[in-house]
């Protein structure tokens, strides 16, 4: 794995917070966005809890309807869902929406930006995808 690609995971995992608040629960989010869901809560669970639930892995079919799905979705999505207020009271990493207002909502689009790169790259690399929250 390249040191850029290193980095992109990291950042990935970083925008998995952000980006859950915006999909919601594993229920909501398969109803709602079924596919792009899967970039978050999707795949299949391997191994152990590891604190907040067990690692799962998504195909590389999957991520390539996940990058599909992704690419799709306006820039209007995340304003549209931004609620500083719920996602503070969900207590959604990292609990800066309320205090920061307009940064919080920069930093969830940054954060979609580098989710939706990073299952780009997977799709095109034909890689499975492991995801996990530690």
């Amino acid at each position: 794995m390249t040191l850029q690609r290193r980095s992109l995971l990291a950042l990935a995992a970083r925008a998995l917070g952000p980006s859950a608040a915006l999909l919601g629960t594993r229920a909501r989010a398969e109803q709602a966005y079924p596919t792009p869901a899967l970039a978050i809560v999707g795949g299949e669970a391997i191994g152990p809890d590891l604190g907040h639930g067990p690692a799962r892995s998504v195909t590389p079919s999957d991520a390539r309807a996940v990058a599909a799905a992704l690419a799709s979705l306006t820039d209007g999505e995340p304003a549209r869902r931004y609620s500083p207020q719920a996602m503070d009271a969900q207590h959604i990493y990292p609990t800066i929406w309320e205090r920061d207002g307009q940064a919080g909502l920069d930093y969830l689009f940054h954060c979609s930006h580098v989710l939706t790169r990073f299952y780009a790259d997977a799709a095109r690399s034909g890689d499975a995808v492991l995801q996990w929250i530690s």
